[in-house]
């Protein structure tokens, strides 16, 4: 009677562990919402090309690299975020070679995602 009773006790013990763990939900990790969008590009004589870019969800300074696409050439985009709250407007600039190519098609890529612009042109006297 004893080894039937511990029996019987093994095999519901091991069919409560496996249904309880097929029942419980899957804890899945949604990633960060992130968005940007680009706010307007302009030509400032002491930094040159800048644009001005609206972040708004999780971001990190790391995560604000990005680069200028214009034709063949590739220039680097330094953001400057200083870790505030969301939404906030972060300005970045380019390269002081960018305005070289005033009135050409660009595409400003930052945190994967990319926007297609046009070189402002430098003020006449700048």
């Amino acid at each position: 009677m004893k080894k039937k009773f511990i029996f019987v006790f093994v095999v519901l013990s091991i069919l409560a562990l496996s249904l309880t763990s097929a029942f419980t939900p899957l804890k899945t990790k949604t990633p960060p919402v992130l968005r940007i969008s680009l706010s307007s590009v302009n030509f400032l004589e002491e930094k040159g090309v800048t644009f001005k870019f609206l972040v708004d969800g999780d971001v990190k300074k790391s995560g604000l690299q990005g680069k200028v696409f214009i034709g063949n050439t590739v220039l680097r985009l330094y953001c400057n975020y200083s870790g505030d709250a969301t939404p906030v407007t972060v300005n970045c600039t380019s390269a002081k070679a960018t305005a070289k190519f005033a009135g050409s098609v660009g595409i400003v890529s930052v945190a994967g995602y990319s926007f297609y612009f046009v070189v402002p042109a430098r003020l006449p006297g700048l």
